[in-house]
Parts: C-alpha cells; structure tokens; sequence
C-alpha cells in the first residue's frame, strides 16, 4: 500500500501532468470513485483521488492514470510511489490467483475441458452429454467468473479437477494455449494426481504430449452431431470418472 509520502508526492505529480478534463474523462461517471470523490479534478484534490484509489480496491485504475500522465509529462513521476504501487499491485494479483485457488480447491471440477475455441460446435455436444451424466466441467468460456483472471482460473482448474479431457483437432493441434494446457494435465497425470483422457474429433495427428493415451474416436462428430454417437463412445470414460469423483466426496 502507498505511504502518506508516496501518496502525497503522487498526487502532486499527478496535478501536474493529468489536466481535469483528462481525470474526468478517464474515470467514467458511474465509476465508485465519483461517489467517494465528488470534487474529481478540482486543484488540490488529487491526493484525496489518489488514496480513494489505492485504498478502494482500485490499484489498476490509478496505475492507468500513471501510465496515461507518463506518456504527457516531462518527468517520470516519483520512484518511490511508483515502487510501492507495483509491489501492491503483485499482492493484489497474488490475493486474486489465491481466492481462485480457493474457489476450486473447496469444489474441485470434475472434469477440466481442453481444448481449441474453434470447435465449439462439437466441444458443445461433448459439454452437454458429460454434464447430463452429472458431472462438472470446467470450460473456460462458461466457468470463469467475469472480472476473473483467465490464466490463473485454469491454472487452479487443471490444479484441482479430477480428470481432463483432451479434445484433438487441426484447431487444437495448432493452438499454443491447448499445447500448454496439455503439457500441464500431463504432468499432474505423470504425478498420479489426474486422469487424462484423449478425444479426437478429426483425422489429425495426436500431439506428442498426449500421444501414449488411447483416444476415443470421435471423428464422425464434426459431420454427423450425433449425440447418440457422442454418449455411447464416452460412456466407458463417464462411468470410470463417476466411479472415482464418488470416492472422494
């Protein structure tokens, strides 16, 4: 957190470089700040806007306006605020990958859901038959909260579920993401804490990561949707993780 000298020397900076017009440009009318700080922009209330943002829970904001007053003023603004800004905003975004790790950790997923955004058509059917047999999956589209960071969500995600799901297409094959998430879920399985399971929906080469694994041949799906199809082949896999999610709750 900035100290009453970082905050009193950051705020003189920052009536120096950032006009009115500027602050009331950047923070928007129905921003809380307004409420805290009805007098935004006028002289001598940047210290009461500085410790309103650094104290409210609104560090990323107040790190824009440095970045934004930065590209307009003729001196850097002070270093020490500056350090102290950056340290609070690293215990800000340890206190978010942790209050991630905690949502998981006290309801683990069933099932982590790898794979490319690309095939959504066919990772929906897939979705929808291992949730119709109760089981939870997390895909990151549906299951990270907004406002949540987005790596540290799968991160805790493929830290706690119970199984993953690998689904192989060209889409996939060519996805940096899916190739990392895979590398991941391989690990946790080489550990003995994950089951991994490969799903190839197209004619493709099968990653070297998830190459060992027998795979569940899904190729028909992108042609035929065939729900029928999809719940048959995944059955064997369903009942297995049902089995195993049962003994740990």
């Amino acid at each position: 957190m900035l100290t009453p000298d970082g905050t009193r020397r950051l705020a003189e900076w920052i009536e120096e470089c950032i006009t009115p017009e500027q602050l009331r440009r950047l923070i928007p009318e129905n921003h809380p700040v307004r409420w805290w700080h009805p007098r935004l922009g006028e002289p001598g209330s940047a210290e009461t806007l500085v410790n309103v943002l650094a104290q409210g829970g609104h560090l990323t904001l107040l790190a824009a306006l440095i970045l934004i007053g930065r590209s307009h003023a003729r001196a850097a603004p002070p270093p020490e605020a500056e350090t102290e800004l950056a340290e609070a905003l690293v215990s800000l975004d340890a206190e978010i990958v942790n209050a991630g790790a905690r949502n998981h950790a006290a309801k683990p997923d069933d099932i982590f859901l790898c794979y490319a955004h690309e095939d959504v058509g066919p990772v929906g059917i897939i979705c929808s038959v291992l949730r119709t047999h109760g089981l939870s999956v997390f895909r990151d589209n549906q299951s990270i909260p907004p406002g949540s960071g987005i790596a540290a969500s799968i991160v805790s995600s493929v830290n706690q579920a119970r199984a993953a799901v690998v689904v192989v297409s060209a889409a996939s094959n060519a996805s940096g993401w899916v190739r990392r998430e895979s590398e991941q879920v391989m690990a946790r399985r080489s550990a003995a804490s994950m089951e991994v399971y490969t799903v190839v929906i197209e004619d493709v080469p099968i990653p070297e990561p998830i190459r060992d694994l027998f795979a569940i041949d899904l190729r028909e799906l992108a042609d035929t949707h065939d729900v029928n199809l999809v719940e048959a082949r995944l059955m064997p896999m369903i009942q297995t993780i049902r089995l195993k999610t049962s003994k740990c709750r």
